[in-house]
């Protein structure tokens, strides 16, 4: 029996050549596509979490801020001053997020950035650094006098920044970014004093004590 083959002619190997290229890349992309959804849905819990974190800092900071805002404190009260940001400093401990997302993603890092780590702190103006990434700088804006007791009042303008490298991460999937974020507010010192030179001291009393408070 005579055996029948086919021969291909040289324009049509040429159009078979594309087809033979495209199968293979075909096949490769049917497998990663299928590794397609599961990427998604991890790439967005780790920026859900990242954002949900970053959204926290900022509320906290601005609620803060505006718990602070014309708050007055006595000559004498530079410890409560340091307690209150102590506490927002506590407030946004890395920890805090560790524990909340210990289900959610492998593995969240909230870290201070590179700034300045010794306070800097003076009658005009200062710096405070805190260990989770809060820093305050304030500078004198200026002084009234009650009108009817003549007590003076020192103000100052404090900025308060939230300065922290956020790392979330989940099997291969990571979202790392430096979140930094201010508000400014303004406190009253009570120099309880009705002269300058009694003021002028109470008020170095008042950041002579902070610098201790803060173990400056």
């Amino acid at each position: 029996m005579d055996e029948k083959g086919y021969v291909l002619s040289g324009v049509g190997m040429l159009l078979l050549i594309p087809l033979m290229i495209m199968i293979p890349i075909a096949l490769s992309l049917q497998e990663e596509g299928s590794q397609i959804p599961g990427t998604f849905v991890k790439s967005d819990v780790v920026f859900r979490t990242f954002d949900s974190i970053r959204n926290d800092i900022e509320e906290k900071t601005s609620r803060f801020a505006d718990n602070l805002y014309n708050k007055t404190y006595r000559y004498d009260e530079a410890s409560l001053f340091a307690g209150n940001l102590s506490n927002l400093n506590n407030n946004i401990s890395e920890n805090i997020y560790k524990d909340a997302y210990r289900y959610v993603v492998d593995s969240v890092e909230v870290k201070r950035n590179n700034y300045p780590m010794t306070p800097n702190i003076g009658n005009e103006s200062g710096y405070i650094p805190f260990s989770n990434g809060i820093q305050v700088t304030y500078t004198y804006d200026g002084r009234t006098q009650d009108n009817q007791t003549n007590i003076i009042y020192y103000r100052y303008r404090i900025t308060i920044t939230a300065n922290v490298t956020i790392d979330v991460i989940k099997s291969n999937t990571r979202h790392k970014e430096a979140y930094e974020y201010s508000f400014v507010t303004l406190i009253f010192i009570n120099t309880t004093a009705t002269d300058n030179t009694t003021a002028e001291t109470n008020v170095r009393n008042f950041f002579n004590n902070l610098n201790q408070a803060i173990g400056g």
